[in-house]
C-alpha cells in the first residue's frame, strides 16, 4: 500500500488518479492496467506507479509504463564499496556476542562488529560487506582501525 491505504496512483497528461483497494484484488489490478492503456491511447501517456507486486506484474504483462516505489528507492539509496569509510550511531546490541547495531538514515541496518562496547556513541567504521535481502539491505562494518584487510 502507498498511504492509508492507497494501492496506487496513474499520472497521464498532468492528471493524477489514485485509487484505494477494493475487495477484489483481481479486478483492482486488471482495472487499473486498462485505464492506463486507455489513458495512453486517448492522452498520449499514462504510467502507473505503485507498491503493489501484483499490480506490478500485471502492467508488465500488458506493456503498461509502471514505475515500481520499491525499486525507485532502492535505485537511489547510496551503494557502500567494502573499505568505505562511514560514521554510525550504534543504538542497541546485535545478535552475535560483540556485535553492535546502528541504522542509516534511509533505514538501512547496520552491524557493527566489536561494536557493542561503543552502543550510545557514534563511532568511525570501515564498511566490510553488504547484504541486500527481502526486507531491505543490510551493511556490515567494523570499527575503524580495528580492521586489517581492509587498511589503506
Amino acid at each position: 500500500m502507498l498511504f492509508g491505504g492507497i494501492s496506487g496512483a496513474l499520472l497521464a497528461g498532468g492528471i493524477a488518479l489514485i485509487w484505494k483497494r477494493s475487495s477484489s484484488v483481481f479486478e483492482d489490478e486488471h482495472i487499473a492496467v486498462r485505464l492506463a492503456n486507455s489513458l495512453w491511447v486517448g492522452l498520449g501517456g499514462a504510467v502507473l506507479i505503485a507498491t503493489d507486486y501484483n499490480l506490478n506484474r500485471v502492467a508488465q504483462v500488458e506493456g503498461v509504463s509502471i514505475l515500481n516505489i520499491h525499486e525507485l528507492t532502492s535505485a537511489v539509496k547510496p551503494q557502500f564499496i567494502p573499505g568505505e569509510d562511514l560514521s554510525v550511531e550504534i543504538i542497541d546490541r546485535g545478535e552475535e556476542i560483540n556485535q553492535g547495531i546502528g541504522y542509516l538514515d534511509d533505514g538501512t541496518m547496520v552491524v557493527v562488529d566489536n561494536g557493542r562496547q561503543h552502543i550510545g556513541r557514534t563511532i568511525k567504521t570501515v564498511v566490510k560487506s553488504t547484504l541486500q535481502t527481502d526486507a531491505g539491505r543490510m551493511l556490515f562494518v567494523e570499527p575503524a582501525g580495528e580492521h586489517s584487510r581492509w587498511e589503506r
